[in-house]
């Protein structure tokens, strides 16, 4: 293979990449959603009621997510089969983000880590599999996205606990629902 049949090559994975990325917009859009709706309404929760297991709200929005995630994911694989090594990376900092997102919540949960040093956390590997996404798909607003959550998981770190879920909110707005939509917006959805 020479010089410039490689760089075709890798242009060409990049492009059949970015073009998959627009049914991947499905994913930043519902997880956005689910956890937009999750940290604000465990906010309203804890701030708003005496209910005492207002933590409650995050295993039930993220079963379902799993849930939908697993199943939508199959049905893409088995009408494709085929998948560029760009979108197995892309799904593989995904599942590791997913791997840390577990263990940092346990730590929580264990008591080795305060939950107001779980959020920030959370946030920033947000931001961090976000912007890795983005630049691998050279896309511009995911990486700004991703970028934003690291500065806003600084400032979390300095908040309350029931403050940083408004933070995580935010955080959520800016690195999955604004490039989600403006995705679905470029490719006509």
């Amino acid at each position: 293979m020479t010089e410039k049949e490689s760089l075709l090559l890798i242009q060409d994975m990049i492009q059949q990449a970015r073009s998959n990325l627009r049914d991947d917009g499905f994913f930043y859009l519902l997880w956005g959603w689910l956890v937009l709706i999750g940290a604000v309404g465990h906010y309203v929760l804890l701030a708003y009621t005496t209910f005492m297991y207002s933590y409650l709200i995050w295993p039930i929005l993220m079963g379902g997510a799993v849930i939908v995630t697993l199943v939508v994911a199959k049905r893409k694989y088995d009408r494709s089969k085929a998948k560029t090594h760009l979108e197995r990376l892309i799904g593989q900092v995904w599942m590791g983000m997913g791997a840390a997102f577990f263990f940092v919540v346990a730590l929580g949960i264990l008591g080795k880590l305060t939950f107001t040093q779980v959020y920030p956390i959370l946030i920033m590997l947000y931001g961090l599999a976000t912007f890795a996404a983005g630049a691998v798909l050279r896309y511009r607003p995911l990486m700004i996205g991703g970028a934003l959550c690291w500065p806003l998981a600084l400032v979390a770190s300095f908040f309350a606990f029931d403050l940083q879920l408004l933070v995580l909110a935010v955080s959520i707005v800016i690195s999955f629902l604004i490039p989600g939509y403006m995705l679905k917006k470029k490719h006509g959805g």
